[in-house]
């Protein structure tokens, strides 16, 4: 198992990749977060479009390594970072009073209330017509064009569905 510490101001968290080659693993994760920078600038038009209150901020994301062979990793994820278009950097610190032997910086990463996100999503999504069903669970489906969904309680047709 190979294992670097990625932290977020104010909270921390450990970040594990199992079963991938290194190279792979980063190029993946730094196209992901690549999409994801995108998204996020769409995300804050799309906050203040629909005067969505989610406590958005901007924050710093630090990822670094404690030990020495982690380093490859660290900076196979920074290469790939650059290569995605993501802006990263190296740090000589990070927000922690931990020793650590290299460190990267993501600048301005989103930090969203995930409740108050998701809830403010429903709430737009029902005022456009949409229906969400809840405390039930799916027991069948059939995709059609007109798809049929049963559930605990009750049947539902629809032409989408998530």
């Amino acid at each position: 198992m190979v294992a670097l510490s990625i932290i977020c101001k104010p909270a921390s968290v450990s970040f594990t990749a199992v079963h991938l080659p290194i190279k792979l693993f980063s190029d993946f994760v730094c196209a992901c977060t690549a999409t994801d920078i995108r998204t996020v600038i769409d995300n804050q038009n799309f906050f203040m479009e629909y005067n969505i209150d989610c406590d958005y901020e901007e924050k710093d994301g630090y990822v670094f390594a404690q030990e020495e062979g982690l380093l490859k990793m660290l900076e196979d994820i920074y290469n790939s970072s650059l290569k995605a278009g993501v802006a990263v950097e190296k740090a000589d610190h990070i927000p922690v009073p931990v020793d650590f032997q290299s460190a990267i910086v993501f600048k301005q990463q989103a930090q969203i209330h995930p409740s108050k996100y998701v809830v403010a999503l429903a709430k737009e999504f029902e005022k456009i017509g949409g229906t969400i069903v809840q405390n039930c669970r799916v027991t069948d489906v059939h995709e059609d064009e007109v798809h049929t969904i049963k559930t605990t309680v009750g049947e539902l047709k629809t032409r989408r569905f998530i």
